[in-house]
C-alpha cells in the first residue's frame, strides 16, 4: 500500500469476516507473533531517555531501550527501519508522537518492527511498559475540540485535537507491519496506556498491519479523528479490543481479535468487551459523532476456549461482544463475533434513537456461540429487545432486517480456530472460513455509508495455474468481486486491447514454460479496476521409464498373502514414481527411491485375461511421464479332461449302493468342485479328483437324470465344467472301436484275423456286433471284443458295428469303417505359402478326403506343426484325423516344402502332395507406366503403378540413374522425375515387402530414352558430388560439391514414403564447396536426398540414415 490511507477505499468482499477462504493465505502470515512470551529478542544496544526533537532514524542494526516517556516533538520525524526491535523498560516508558510530529515505522511482512518488553523469556507480562500514543490535529467533539491524552500527566506534549479548526487530513506518519507487545503500564490505579492510542489522528496517517498483544488495557483506542486503518490484530489483551470515542469517523477493515479466557479487566473497574463505543463520556449529542465504519472483523471470544483442556476459569470481567452506548453512531458490517458471554448490547436510548434513524448500523454480521442465550441481543432496562426505551425500536426485527445471522455454536464457521486438545494453543490456527461455512457469502457493501468509499478491485483469481505438457487445459477463470459486471482479459500488464474472450492456455511442447495473463473487471461506470495476474506454468514431462520387470503370471497369487516385486529403471530428473495397479491389487510398499514396488494380489478379482501394472516417472512439478506397462496374465485352469464313472444309473436309483466318479488331475488346480443332479447325494470326496455318490433319492422317471460335473479350481477361479450325463434307460453307446490292426488289406484271407474291442460299459448285459460282407466273427460275438476274419470276398469298404444291450434295450450303434482301397492325396491347400514371416504361426486346411482316416503332414525343418487335437506337438511332423493344422516357422526360415499324405486301414496315398513355402513375397504381376521416356518427359513428374497383393505392407521401387523419386516409395504408386542423365536403356522395378521384410522378386519394366539435345556446353556447369557424411547422421550431414563454374544447387530431403520434408537452395562457387544440412528435428528413419542443378535439370540422389 503506497503512501498513506488518506484516500483509502474499502475493499468489497464476497465473504464475511477478516479472511478470504483458502487457498488465499491469511494476511496475518509471517509478520504476526502469537507466542511473544517465548520469543528471544536481542539485548539493547542504544538507550533512549530523552525527547526526540529533530529528525531521527533508528536502524535495524541496533536494539533500542525506551526509558521513561519519550516524546517525538517540535515537528520532528522518527524513522524506524524494518526489523528494528524497541524494548520498553518498567519505568513508565512509552513512545508519544505529539501534534505536528511524525513516526515512520514501516516494516515488512518478513521483517516487522517490534515494540516489546525488556524482560527476558518467561518474565514478560502485561503492563511491562506503556505503548504507542499518536496525537493529531483532527476532530474531537468536546472541550472545544482539544484534550489531553489519558494515562499520563497532562502537559503541552500530551494535547491533541485541532480545536475550532480541526484538520482531519492531518498526517502523524506511518505504522506498517508493526507489533506492540506487553504494553499498558499502570501510571496510577485505573490509569493505563492502551496498546495503540490514537488521539484525533487524521486520515493522512497510515495504520496498516499492526498487532497489539498482552496489553494491560485496550488493544486499540481512538479518541476522535478520522484515521483509516486496515489489518489490525488484538491478541490476548486485558480490556476492550477496539474502543471508539469522541467522534471517531474513520474506516477500519480487516481486523482479528483473539481472547484469553483467563485475561479480563476487574469488573469493579471495567468490563472487557470486544467493542466499546461512545460518542463521548457523557453521551451528549454533539458532533462530529462517533460514526466510524468497521467491516470484515473476525472476533474470537473466550467462552469456547475456556471449555477446552487447560481452559481454566473464565475471568469475571468478561461481558459482551459489542457494547454501543452514549449516542454512538458506530457502523459495523460483514463480521463474525463468536464465543462471547453476551452478544450485542445497544446501551441507552440515545444509541437506540441512532439505530432507529439509521445512523447506528449493524448489518450482515454473524453472532455465534453466545453463551448467555437470553442476552444475544440486549436493551438497557426497562426496555426490551422487542420494545426498547424508544418504543419505535424493536431490536429483534431491526437485527433481522439488516441481514444479520445468529447461530448456536461456532461449528463449521472457521477452518481451525482452536486446538481442541489444549486451550493454551494459539499458534498454527486457521481463522479462514471453513468449507461450506456461512461466512463464505453474505457480505454486502450496498449500504449508503459505503457510497464513495469502495475501491475498484481486481477480480479474484487462482494463480499460478499449473499444467503438464499436453494436459487438456481449461479456459482461465476469474471471479467478479463486489461491483464488477464483466471480465476483460489481456495478454500483458500494460495492454489496453482486451483479448477476444477468455483465454485457454496452450500446453503443447512449444508452450512449455511460464506465461502471464491479466484480467480486470469492468464496473457499471464503464471503468476498469486494476488487473490481476494469472501465471500459467506448463511443465515438461519426464521420460518414460525404460523397463518394467517382474512376474507376469499372477494366478497363483490371487487370494494369497504372498507378494510380488516389480522394478523399473531410474529416469533422470524424476522426483518420484507413480505406480498403477490392476483392480483389487494393493501396493504394499515401495522402495525409498520408488523404483521397486511390492504388490499384493490377495483381493484381485478372479477370472481370466490380461491386466496391467504400470509405472510413471513424476517430476518435481508433479508431471507424469507416459506409463511403462507390463501385462499380467490370469489364466483359469483347464477343464478336467474327463469324468469316469457309470452313466447309466437306472440300477442304482432308490438304493444306497454307491458309485464312484473320477476325473483327471489338472495342473495348477488347488481343488475340484463337483455338482450332482437333484436327488443325488455326494457321500465323500468333494474337493478331490474322486467323489462317491448314491442315487437313493433320485427321480425314478425313465430318461435323462442330468449331469454330474466337475470344475478344477485355482486362485484365479474355477475352470469350465466337465460334464458327464447320467441316464436311467438305454445303456450307453459303446466308445470308439479299437482294432488290433488298421490295415484290413494286409489281413484279408482265411488265415488272418483282426480283433475289435470296446471299453466295457457298466450295467450292460451283452453287446451286438455286425461285420461287413466278406468278414466273419470267430468265437464269442457278444462280448466287448470280437475276432474277425476277412476273406477274399472283402473287396469293398464296409462297417464293423457294435451296440450295448441291457434289460431295457440296445444303445445306438458305434461304427468303424473298414476300407479296402487307398485314399487319394489332398489336392488344394488353403493357407499362406508366400511371404511367410519367420517365427510366425499360420493356419492351413483342405477338404476332407473320402476314405481317409488320417493325414500325415511334414513341414520344413525346424517348424512345429500343431492341431486342435495335438496342441502340444513339438516336431515338424504330425499324423492326425483332422484336416486343419497350424505351422509355426523357425526364426531362420527362408524356404521349404509342406508335404501332405492321406491314409486309411489299407495304407497311405500314393506319393505326397508337396507345396513350396517361402519367406519371400511373390513377384508383382503388373508394372504400369510409360516404357518410352520422351524428351517431353525429361524434368516432368511421371507415375508408375503396380497392383496390390495379400499381406503386402510396402512396395520397394528401384529406379535407374537419371531418375529421382518424388513420392510414393513404399506405396503401389511411384512418382519420379527423369533428367538427361537417364541411360538410353534402363529398367525400373518394383518388389513386394511384408511385415517381416520378406522381399519378393522384381517386376521390371525396360525404359527406352529418346535422344534429346542438351543445352549449350557453355551454359551448363560440370558438377561432381561426394557421398554424404557422416552417414548415418543424427544432427547434420555434409556433402562436398565440386563445380567448374559458379552455379547453384537445391538440396531436397524426402521421407522414405516419398514425401518432401525440406528443400533449401545453395549458391556454389567455382571449385570445392561443402554443404551442411540440419536434420536434428527429423525423426529417425531412412531418407532420400536429392541435389538439383537448375541450369541443366540434372539431379543426384543419395540415401541417408537418420539415427
Amino acid at each position: 500500500m503506497a503512501g498513506n490511507l488518506l484516500h483509502a477505499q474499502i475493499q468489497p468482499t464476497s465473504y464475511r469476516g477478516a479472511f478470504a477462504p483458502a487457498p488465499a493465505a491469511m494476511w496475518t502470515d509471517s509478520w504476526t507473533n502469537f507466542d511473544p512470551q517465548n520469543t528471544v529478542y536481542p539485548a539493547p544496544t542504544v538507550t533512549v531517555n530523552a525527547a526526540i526533537t529533530t529528525n531521527t532514524t533508528w536502524t535495524s542494526g541496533n536494539t533500542y531501550l525506551l526509558s521513561g516517556l519519550i516524546y517525538v516533538k517540535n515537528n520532528a520525524t522518527l524513522t524506524i527501519q524494518p526489523g528494528t526491535k524497541i524494548l520498553g523498560d518498567n519505568s513508565g516508558s512509552a513512545l508519544v508522537v505529539t501534534k505536528g510530529a511524525k513516526i515512520n515505522a514501516v516494516g515488512t511482512a518478513t521483517n516487522p518492527i517490534v515494540f516489546t518488553s525488556d524482560k527476558p523469556v518467561g518474565a514478560r507480562n502485561k503492563g511491562d511498559w506503556g505503548g504507542i500514543i499518536l496525537l493529531g490535529k483532527g476532530s474531537f467533539n468536546i472541550n472545544g475540540g482539544t484534550n489531553n491524552i489519558e494515562g499520563i500527566t497532562a502537559s503541552a506534549d500530551t494535547q491533541y485535537g485541532g480545536g475550532a479548526n480541526p484538520d482531519d487530513n492531518d498526517n502523524s506518519g506511518m505504522l506498517k507491519y508493526v507489533r506492540i507487545e506487553f504494553g499498558g503500564y499502570v501510571f496510577a490505579p485505573n490509569n493505563e496506556i492502551n496498546g495503540l492510542t490514537m488521539g484525533a489522528v487524521g486520515r493522512g496517517t497510515t495504520i496498516d498491519y499492526v498487532q497489539t498483544s498482552f496489553i494491560n488495557d485496550d488493544g486499540f483506542e481512538w479518541f476522535g479523528g478520522a484515521v483509516n486503518c486496515k489489518h489490525l490484530v488484538s491478541f490476548r489483551n486485558l480490556d476492550d479490543d477496539f474502543d471508539t470515542d469522541n467522534g471517531y469517523s474513520g474506516n477500519v477493515q480487516f481486523a482479528l481479535s483473539v481472547r484469553d479466557p483467563q485475561i479480563a479487566d476487574v469488573p469493579a473497574v471495567s468490563t472487557s468487551e470486544g467493542f466499546e463505543s461512545d460518542n463521548n463520556s457523557t453521551g451528549s449529542a454533539v458532533s462530529p459523532y462517533t460514526s466510524a465504519i468497521f467491516s470484515n472483523l473476525t472476533m474470537v471470544g473466550p467462552t469456547f476456549r475456556q471449555t477446552l483442556p487447560n481452559g481454566g476459569t473464565l475471568a469475571a470481567g468478561y461481558k459482551r461482544a459489542l457494547r454501543i452506548r452514549r449516542a454512538s453512531q458506530l457502523k459495523i458490517y460483514n463480521s463474525v463475533f463468536m464465543d462471547y458471554l453476551e452478544g450485542l448490547h445497544i446501551d441507552g436510548i440515545a444509541s437506540e434513537n441512532a439505530a432507529v434513524a439509521g445512523q447506528l448500523r449493524f448489518n450482515n454480521n454473524v453472532l455465534a456461540g453466545i453463551t448467555t442465550t437470553s442476552k444475544v441481543l440486549q436493551i438497557t432496562a426497562p426496555g426490551t429487545i422487542t420494545a426498547g426505551n424508544n418504543a419505535a425500536f424493536n431490536m429483534t426485527s431491526w437485527y433481522a432486517a439488516n441481514g444479520n445471522t445468529t447461530v448456536a455454536t461456532n461449528s463449521g464457521l472457521l477452518a481451525n480456530a482452536y486446538d481442541n486438545g489444549n486451550a493454551f494453543t494459539y499458534t498454527g490456527l486457521d481463522y479462514r472460513p471453513a468449507s461450506g461455512s456461512i461466512l463464505l457469502s453474505g457480505a454486502s457493501f450496498a449500504d449508503a455509508p459505503f457510497n464513495g468509499k469502495l475501491e475498484k478491485s481486481a477480480p479474484t483469481v487462482v494463480s499460478p495455474v499449473n499444467y503438464c505438457r499436453n494436459d487438456v487445459a481449461s479456459p482461465l477463470s476469474a471471479t467478479l468481486v463486489y461491483g464488477g459486471t464483466q471480465l476483460r482479459w489481456y495478454a500483458s500488464a500494460g495492454s489496453t486491447t482486451p483479448l477476444a474472450g477468455t483465454p485457454t492456455p496452450m500446453t503443447n511442447s512449444s508452450s512449455v514454460g511460464t506465461r502471464n495473463y491479466y484480467v480486470a473487471q469492468v464496473y457499471p461506470d464503464g471503468l476498469e479496476g486494476p488487473k490481476a495476474v494469472v501465471t500459467v506454468n506448463v511443465y515438461g514431462l519426464p521420460d518414460m521409464p525404460a523397463t518394467l520387470t517382474g512376474t507376469t503370471a499372477i494366478c497363483n497369487y490371487i487370494g494369497s498373502t504372498d507378494t510380488l516385486t516389480y522394478t523399473t529403471t531410474a529416469v533422470a530428473g524424476a522426483a518420484s514414481y507413480s505406480w498403477t495397479l490392476p483392480a483389487g491389487a494393493t501396493l504394499v510398499s515401495t522402495s525409498p527411491d520408488g523404483l521397486t514396488a511390492t504388490v499384493s494380489f490377495q483381493n484381485a478379482a478372479q477370472g481370466s485375461g490380461t491386466v496391467y501394472i504400470g509405472v510413471q516417472a513424476v517430476s518435481v512439478n508433479g508431471c507424469k511421464s507416459l506409463a511403462r506397462t507390463l501385462g499380467l496374465t490370469k489364466i483359469l485352469p483347464a477343464a478336467p479332461a474327463s469324468i469316469s464313472g457309470a452313466t447309466s444309473v437306472g440300477n442304482y436309483v432308490g438304493t444306497t449302493t454307491t458309485v464312484t466318479y473320477t476325473t483327471t488331475a489338472v495342473a495348477n488346480a488347488q481343488s475340484y468342485l463337483w455338482t450332482v443332479p437333484a436327488g443325488v447325494q455326494i457321500i465323500s470326496g468333494q474337493g478331490s479328483t474322486s467323489v462317491v455318490v448314491n442315487f437313493l433319492n433320485a427321480s425314478t422317471a425313465v430318461g435323462s437324470l442330468g449331469v454330474i460335473s466337475v470344475k478344477s479350481v485355482a486362485p484365479c477361479g474355477p475352470s469350465p465344467a466337465r460334464n458327464l450325463s447320467l441316464f436311467k434307460a438305454l445303456p450307453a453307446r459303446p466308445a470308439n472301436i479299437n482294432a488290433s490292426s488298421s490295415d484290413v488289406c494286409v489281413t484279408a484271407g482265411p488265415s488272418s484275423s483282426i480283433t475289435y474291442s470296446i471299453a466295457p460299459i457298466a450295467d450292460v448285459t451283452t453287446y451286438n456286433w455286425t461285420v461287413p460282407a466278406g468278414a466273419s466273427i470267430v468265437g464269442n460275438s457278444h462280448g466287448p471284443s470280437i475276432t474277425v476274419n476277412y476273406t477274399a470276398a472283402f473287396t469293398a469298404n464296409g462297417v464293423v458295428s457294435v451296440s450295448s444291450v441291457n434289460n431295457i434295450g440296445s444303445s445306438a450303434a458305434r461304427n468303424l469303417t473298414v476300407y479296402r482301397n487307398l485314399p487319394e492325396n489332398p489336392s488344394s491347400i488353403n493357407g499362406r505359402l508366400k511371404g511367410i514371416c519367420p517365427g510366425d504361426t499360420y493356419s492351413y486346411s483342405f477338404p476332407a478326403i473320402a476314405a481317409a482316416t488320417s493325414y500325415t503332414f511334414t513341414a520344413p525343418a525346424g517348424a512345429v506343426i500343431k492341431s486342435l487335437n495335438f496342441p502340444s506337438n513339438t516336431t515338424n511332423t504330425l499324423t492326425t484325423s483332422e484336416n486343419a493344422f497350424t505351422v509355426t516357422y523357425p526364426v531362420d526360415f527362408v524356404s521349404g516344402t509342406l508335404s501332405f499324405r492321406s491314409a486309411n486301414g489299407c495304407g497311405m496315398s500314393v506319393g505326397p502332395n508337396n507345396q513350396d513355402v517361402a519367406k519371400a513375397m511373390p513377384t508383382p504381376t503388373v508394372l504400369n507406366g510409360p516404357a518410352t521416356v520422351s524428351c517431353a518427359l525429361i524434368g516432368q513428374q511421371v507415375t508408375y503403378t503396380t497392383v496390390g497383393a495379400p499381406n503386402v505392407t510396402s512396395y520397394i521401387w528401384i529406379v535407374p540413374p537419371g531418375a529421382t523419386i518424388v513420392s510414393g516409395q513404399g506405396t503401389a504408386s511411384l512418382t519420379v522425375i527423369f533428367n538427361n542423365a537417364l541411360p538410353a536403356s534402363s529398367t525400373i522395378s518394383v518388389q513386394y515387402n511384408n511385415a517381416c521384410n520378406g522381399i519378393g522378386g522384381k517386376k521390371k519394366l525396360t525404359l527406352t530414352k529418346e535422344s534429346c539435345a542438351r543445352p549449350a556446353a557453355e551454359s551448363v556447369a560440370t558438377t561432381t558430388y561426394s557421398e554424404l557424411y557422416p552417414n548415418p547422421a543424427s544432427d547434420v550431414f555434409n556433402i562436398d560439391i565440386r563445380t567448374d563454374k559458379a552455379s547453384e544447387t537445391t538440396v531436397s530431403v524426402y521421407a522414405f514414403s516419398g514425401n518432401l520434408v525440406s528443400s533449401v537452395k545453395h549458391q556454389l562457387n567455382a571449385g570445392a564447396n561443402t554443404i551442411a544440412t540440419d536434420i536434428s528435428r527429423l525423426p529417425k528413419g531412412i531418407y532420400i536426398v536429392r541435389f538439383t542443378d537448375p541450369s541443366s535439370s540434372e539431379a543426384e540422389t543419395r540415401k541417408l540414415i537418420k539415427k
